[in-house]
């Protein structure tokens, strides 16, 4: 069960704690709760097939764009995702009904409107994905900048299965998640004219 809260003792213990220089622009303005059922782990994570799918990933990345426009990502958004410093992680609902999150640090920009990763880490988990599938992608580098994106798994392209394939995830929506103004990029929300009061 995930729910919010606009009041309480921990919203106000959120919007008392020193938290950098962001409190002076703004405060929290919501508290979520989530019940947390199962952990598993700690996993982990082969450096040798990172290495491999960033690879990979640049290697078919140029070749894997949708020549299509308007641009979704922005220039900053497309660069942060392509770099590969920047963290990963893909997620989205199994069959089960519950999340799957997996490390996808070779996912990179194709062009401003698809991503593109190969499944050299976690390949099972992976290979659950089924092409319609409506994923989310959260990129964050080690400066705090981040972006989240949505999208659509188009499925594995390569001929010898999603082990040595490469994923293409189809973009279809962007969220700014850092401060001091969070919320959604694309697509774009329409302005309100504001009108006095008298």
């Amino acid at each position: 069960m995930f729910y919010p809260a606009h009041d309480g003792p921990d919203y106000d213990l959120f919007n008392q704690s020193p938290m950098f220089r962001y409190n002076a622009y703004f405060g929290i303005h919501t508290v979520h709760y989530m019940d947390l059922l199962s952990v598993c782990g700690p996993e982990p994570l082969s450096l040798p097939g990172v290495a491999a799918g960033m690879v990979t990933t640049a290697a078919t990345r140029r070749f894997s764009g949708t020549g299509l426009g308007p641009a979704i990502l922005k220039p900053w958004a497309q660069r942060l995702l392509a770099r590969p410093d920047t963290l990963k992680f893909l997620a989205w609902i199994g069959p089960d009904g519950f999340p799957d999150l997996v490390p996808v640090v070779p996912c990179q920009t194709a062009d401003s409107r698809r991503l593109v990763f190969a499944p050299t880490v976690y390949r099972a988990l992976l290979a659950r994905l089924v092409p319609g599938e409506t994923v989310a992608l959260f990129g964050l580098n080690l400066a705090m900048e981040s972006v989240l994106v949505r999208g659509h798994f188009t499925g594995y392209r390569g001929l010898l299965g999603p082990g040595l394939g490469t994923g293409l995830i189809d973009i279809n929506w962007v969220y700014n998640s850092m401060p001091p103004k969070h919320g959604t990029v694309y697509p774009a929300q329409p302005m309100d004219p504001v009108t006095p009061t008298l």
